[in-house]
């Protein structure tokens, strides 16, 4: 016997096979499951494997599958295969797959024509059986537009509404109900005819929706014993039990031995269960590629905070090579010595380090929630509930664990597929927190013996919403990551922007959407120079990005041939570097926070370097660091925005015939020590330092520290000639001096941010893929570790998206300045007027005699007048 599934994701395959196997142990069916991802575009080899599973199979099982190229063959080869095929049974597809679905008396495709020729008239089983079928085969779509259009009638729910619990439904909500109750409800259903084929369906449905190992067995053992005639069927005594039932949201944890249906239940087996050994963090190696100028691998390379931090070895002793005299190394870099000082580590500014707070004995041990769990070091995850219940989970696993690893507590919480904002509400968001907050903030307006006016609820608490929404005072997570590729709100069936945003703003917490490669394979990705197939990258790039989520990192997904998704290790340790890099930003102190602002300096000479488009820089960044001074960062200001740009511009730049001040000076063997690239940029560029933004055998960072920010100078593309040559090619490298500026930023000035100021640099369109950049590409690797802010022209969101998928950058839209027409005035009127007869007159004498006065008028003017 024969089953071919055809479907989109990657949940279903390891049940799948799962259920082939067993079925098999238990009755000796021989059966095969042919199981095709139809995620993406399949080329012609894959068709013709696709085509011989459906000339043979016995059902077939279409789940998931919208419009496309896909479809639209499949349609056809549906059509081919139809007297073959005992059962075609058709999930969530678009409507003309839907109309294929047939299970004994059932054909859809009938039904409808004859509902549609007999009017209200026709047969009420008909149009009873079309109804049911119509409300399990299109549920997603319906739910998720019935949810939309509740909301807007709704609008936001009144603080005396939330107050007295009556908030507005969700569509979704009352959705996952039904589900709840269908098998129960299923028992009612008459069992004869067209209707009995309408509950076979039903129940099928309700295998599918808890895609559990046993119920997908479930689901295909139902559709065997009922549609096909088999000897060894009618024999074997077939037991099919009931759906499993899971919860439609839930925490998970790979090391809990179940799902927890509150967060109460999570908190006290994390914080009870999760060893505090498990939150030192350890020595990960760099799992960037190895080259042979990485060598052994050095304290300073590690994530450790300890070796990465500020007070190394490398950096301490140095300060004897880096100055304090400007005349032998650049720039006076007292500000830079004093940094090690600084910037050794301070577990009470720096948020949660466990080495630090490691037990010394019994009595100093901390209390577990002083340590896990804290909503200022805690990331909140996203998890595909059909991932979690199917049992598919190695890549969330190695996610988790890298995480916390890095000293951070994670909520893994399961999230239906239409909506996440009921288990963000629900286990992101502590009520009881929010509520003392309101109540604290009220009674300070009626004790406030100045204030005249009656009290309200503070505007920043008032965020009540129809998903009963609350604030930030009540968030048990300091950043929010996705990871189920559909948008916040609408799922796989549409997007609800305005309420996603609502939520989120309403939240106020960083969110971020990480990808799974669900829809084509790791190593298709890995060979193909665009990275992410048009499926993956609309709909796990580009509909996320409308939610406002960043940082779109691939962390996993399915291996060649391989059954369920797998973590790419290299890869989600960077990103929990990267998320732990994001959470100091928001805990540290803001006067030990290094900061690094790029300029731009093209086509490159002097008069260039700040340059942006719409943009003045050099006073922007001069008010930018005013601001930043007084909110408390450490910076040395310049008096004005000209004395900015004269120490930027000028300075020592003479002595070392730069184009900009020189800020530091790095040594070839720096350069190696710190970067493990070199061989690869030197079969580009030649042996390092190279010809660019170098100097006398080193490498020069140009710019000025003011304090604890850095102005900078980014290097040029190094082919002025032809600038658009590296843009995203194939092949190809930065320049030494390019690699070494950000290898300065990361490595050495250990920069906590970089903000490139202003539309734009080259940075991110150095060589590597489209989109879903992989360690290999340049981009990638020049921005490592570092939170990128790019503040960027609101009118051109093309090559701001680039900047937001290459170089994971966070975008601050700036205005375009305004403009209007200045016109002509004076005697430049007249001439004006005077030029316009000219044009106008169709006598020669008359156009002779105004091209006399239109030169002496010119020549009056100084505007000059043919020789």
């Amino acid at each position: 016997m024969n089953v071919a599934v055809l479907y989109v994701g990657s949940s279903l395959l390891a049940p799948l096979r799962n259920a082939e196997r067993e079925i098999n142990r238990a009755y000796q069916l021989d059966l095969r499951i042919a199981a095709h991802n139809f995620g993406a575009a399949l080329d012609a080899d894959a068709w013709d494997e696709v085509d011989n599973d459906l000339a043979t199979a016995d059902v077939v099982f279409v789940i998931h599958v919208m419009d496309g190229e896909n479809a639209a063959r499949l349609l056809g080869s549906l059509e081919k295969y139809k007297t073959r095929h005992a059962a075609v049974i058709v999930i969530n597809c678009m409507p003309e797959l839907m109309r294929r679905t047939r299970m004994g008396k059932l054909d859809v495709r009938q039904l409808s024509g004859a509902f549609a020729h007999n009017g209200e008239t026709g047969k009420s089983k008909s149009k009873r059986a079309l109804r049911l079928f119509g409300t399990a085969g299109s549920w997603v779509g319906r739910q998720a537009r019935a949810h939309s259009t509740t909301s807007a009638k709704n609008g936001a729910v009144s603080a005396k509404g939330a107050k007295n619990g009556n908030p507005a439904k969700h569509g979704h909500g009352q959705y996952l109900k039904l589900v709840d109750r269908l098998p129960g409800i299923l028992r009612f259903v008459p069992g004869v005819g067209a209707m009995r084929d309408v509950k076979n369906y039903l129940n099928i449905f309700c295998y599918f929706l808890q895609p559990t190992p046993a119920n997908i067995q479930a689901m295909i053992l139902c559709a065997l014993k009922e549609y096909v005639p088999n000897a060894r069927l009618a024999q074997a005594e077939i037991k099919i039990p009931a759906p499993e039932h899971m919860p439609s949201v839930a925490i998970y944890h790979p090391d809990a031995p179940q799902l927890f249906e509150s967060f109460a239940e999570y908190q006290d087996w994390y914080l009870t269960k999760i060893p505090n050994s498990k939150f030192q963090i350890p020595d990960f190696e760099d799992q960037g590629p190895k080259t042979k100028d990485q060598g052994p691998k050095t304290k300073e390379q590690g994530p450790n905070t300890k070796d990465r931090g500020q007070n190394t070895k490398e950096q301490g002793p140095k300060t004897k090579e880096q100055g304090p005299n400007t005349k032998d190394r650049g720039q006076n870099t007292k500000d830079q010595g004093a940094k090690n000082k600084d910037q050794s580590p301070k577990t009470k500014d720096r948020g949660p380090n466990f080495n630090d707070q490691g037990p010394k004995s019994k009595d100093q041990r901390p209390k577990p929630s002083d340590q896990v769990l804290n909503p200022d070091s805690t990331i909140g995850l996203l998890l595909m509930r059909p991932q979690v219940v199917s049992k598919t989970t190695k890549h969330y696993d190695a996610l988790i664990r890298a995480i916390e690893a890095e000293g951070l507590s994670v909520i893994p919480a399961l999230s239906t597929l239409m909506d996440n904002r009921e288990a963000v509400g629900k286990f992101f968001i502590d009520r009881k927190s929010q509520v003392s907050s309101l109540k604290s903030q009220v009674t300070a307006e009626i004790n406030d013996e100045n204030s005249k006016t009656k009290v309200q609820r503070p505007k920043s608490t008032d965020l009540t919403t129809d998903n009963e929404q609350l604030t930030t005072d009540g968030s048990r997570v300091s950043q929010i990551v996705s990871l189920t590729g559909f948008s916040f709100v609408g799922g796989p069936a549409m997007n609800d922007s305005d309420a996603a945003a609502e939520f989120l703003s309403g939240l106020n917490r960083p969110y971020r959407s990480a990808v799974s490669l669900d829809m084509q394979t790791i190593d298709s990705w890995r060979a193909s120079q665009t990275g992410l197939n048009p499926v993956q990258a609309g709909m796990q790039i580009a509909i996320p990005e409308i939610d406002g989520a960043t940082e779109p990192f691939i962390y996993g997904g399915l291996p060649e041939r391989g059954v369920e998704p797998v973590a790419l290790d290299d890869r989600c340790r960077r990103y929990a570097r990267r998320l732990k890099r994001w959470n100091r930003l928001q805990t540290a102190a803001r006067h030990e926070l290094n900061l690094a602002l790029v300029l731009f300096c093209f086509p490159p000479n002097k008069g260039n370097i700040g340059t942006a488009a719409d943009l003045d820089v050099f006073p922007s960044v001069w008010q930018t660091l005013q601001k930043l001074k007084d909110d408390g960062y450490d910076i040395e200001l310049p008096d004005s925005a000209d004395a900015l740009r004269e120490q930027v511009i000028n300075g020592n730049a003479g002595r070392f015939a730069s184009t900009a001040n020189v800020a530091y000076r790095m040594s070839v063997a720096e350069y190696r020590r710190h970067c493990p690239y070199v061989t690869e940029i030197e079969s580009e560029w030649g042996a390092a330092p190279g010809k660019i933004n170098s100097f006398g055998g080193e490498l020069l960072i140009q710019g000025i520290q003011l304090g604890k920010v850095f102005i900078g100078v980014q290097p040029t593309f190094g082919f002025e000639g032809d600038p658009m040559r590296l843009m995203m090619a194939r092949s190809g490298a930065p320049h030494h001096g390019f690699m070494a500026f950000y290898t300065y930023l990361a490595k050495i000035l250990n920069a906590d941010a970089v903000v490139h100021v202003g539309t734009h640099g080259s940075m991110e369109f150095m060589p590597g893929k489209q989109v879903g950049l992989s360690g290999e590409c340049w981009p990638d690797r020049l921005i490592d570790e570092l939170p990128n802010v790019y503040l960027y022209s609101v009118n051109n969101p093309s090559e701001g998206t680039i900047a937001k998928r290459r170089s994971y950058a966070e975008l601050v839209s700036y205005l375009t300045p305004p403009m209007e027409n200045a016109g002509v005035y004076k005697e430049l009127s007249g001439l004006k007027d005077i030029m316009l007869a000219y044009r106008q007159a169709t006598d020669e004498i008359e156009r002779e005699r105004l091209f006399v006065v239109i030169e002496e008028q010119a020549r009056a003017l100084h505007l000059g007048s043919p020789a």
